[in-house]
């Protein structure tokens, strides 16, 4: 289980573990684990809402990275995802962290893997407390049909993703990566076992 708090304050506790002369290794790590905190802080209330318990941890190891960004871009652009009619302020929030996310996660792709790159701490400062504005966000309207509809996309959020006007197809290929991971991971006549 992870715990998306735990990770967001190791992400401050790495940012800020050499005080004078950062070591880039300590600012992509926290950059990092920045990333995941919001990652898995979505994917836990997404399960949350799953009737059964037991089966929650699968369902959150159904979420795929790039399903979510794709999802998190819509939601964060106004032309594709205009969500007339709906409260202004959740509607900003909602924004604000799935504009967070796509950007993290462009971030954390940066700090893991593209060695060139130099990062200075006000660069991490700056990327840690966005993650803990969304976390901020995320919590004020988390229990908002609009929130649930963003991270949930199955059959019984349809109507609400019809409504904002969301294209179904994304909703298809995210079920679809779900169940095959799910078919992957509980038989091993498909490859890899749980």
């Amino acid at each position: 289980m992870a715990f998306p708090g735990d990770l967001l304050d190791q992400a401050n506790q790495l940012i800020w573990k050499e005080r004078k002369h950062p070591k880039q290794v300590s600012l992509r790590r926290g950059i990092s684990s920045a990333y995941y905190a919001l990652f898995h802080l979505l994917i836990h209330d997404a399960a949350a809402n799953w009737n059964q318990r037991e089966l929650r941890a699968g369902l959150e190891r159904g979420f795929d990275h790039q399903t979510m960004k794709v999802a998190s871009n819509r939601a964060s652009d106004a032309k594709a995802s205009p969500f007339h009619g709906e409260d202004p302020d959740v509607v900003r929030r909602l924004r604000a962290v799935a504009r967070t996310f796509s950007d993290l996660q462009r971030e954390r792709h940066s700090a893991d893997y593209d060695n060139g790159r130099v990062w200075l701490r006000a660069q991490a400062v700056d990327l840690v407390k966005r993650v803990g504005d969304a976390f901020d966000d995320w919590r004020a309207i988390k229990n908002e049909k609009l929130a649930q509809a963003y991270l949930l996309p199955h059959a019984r959020t349809r109507h609400i993703i019809r409504k904002h006007q969301l294209q179904l197809q994304d909703i298809t290929l995210v079920l679809i990566r779900q169940r095959r991971q799910w078919i992957r991971h509980a038989n091993p006549r498909h490859g890899r076992t749980i």
